[in-house]
């Protein structure tokens, strides 16, 4: 008889959602959005380690974007294919938005972790390959890549103009485009050009 080894439990990721959990029970009420996301991407996170397979998450995709903005994000809408490959373009500018969140005094996990929630909190894919379970973490190792090989050659030149681009910019709006996902995201950069 064989006998299937189950994962290790993460007692410390299980502590941060249980913190949250308490967190979420004595913040104010306008707070608890904040709290309530933090907690699902650590739910999503542990299960996702613990199972080996983002399907099992499916559900909490559906329900991260309704959480984030309720108004813009119709619940159990049409959600992109989890298999469909991410846009390098995308990921291009992805990367320049994890160094800015860096140059905004955060980790490289730290910063990985909130541009990763940006992208699926906006129905982006993250990257497949890079060996990892947790889509963060195959973000930021796209991004190491990108930076150290430059290659696709594409997402290296896309990577490189923006990073020009920001360095024009004043500080305060770099940090809000980063903070609201526009460096990034090119639909709502379009939005923001066609709004002047």
């Amino acid at each position: 008889m064989t006998t299937q080894m189950q994962p290790e439990l993460d007692v410390d990721k299980l502590a941060q959602i249980a913190a949250l959990a308490s967190d979420y029970t004595s913040c104010l009420h306008d707070e608890r959005r904040e709290v309530a996301l933090a907690y699902l991407f650590e739910v999503a996170e542990l299960l996702t380690a613990q199972h080996g397979d983002d399907a099992i998450i499916a559900p909490l995709l559906d329900i991260i974007p309704y959480v984030s903005d309720p108004t813009t994000s119709p619940l159990f809408a049409d959600r992109r294919s989890e298999r469909s490959s991410p846009s390098e373009a995308v990921l291009a500018r992805a990367a320049v938005a994890i160094d800015v969140w860096q140059s905004m005094g955060h980790t490289a996990d730290g910063a990985a972790q909130a541009v990763a929630r940006q992208l699926v909190n906006s129905r982006a894919s993250l990257p497949t390959e890079g060996g990892d379970v947790r889509g963060w973490k195959r973000l930021l190792i796209w991004r190491d890549r990108l930076v150290s090989l430059k290659k696709p050659a594409h997402a290296w030149q896309d990577y490189v103009a923006l990073t020009k681009e920001i360095e024009k910019m004043n500080r305060p709006e770099v940090v809000r485009r980063a903070n609201d996902g526009s460096l990034w995201d090119i639909r709502k950069r379009a939005a923001e050009a066609k709004s002047r």
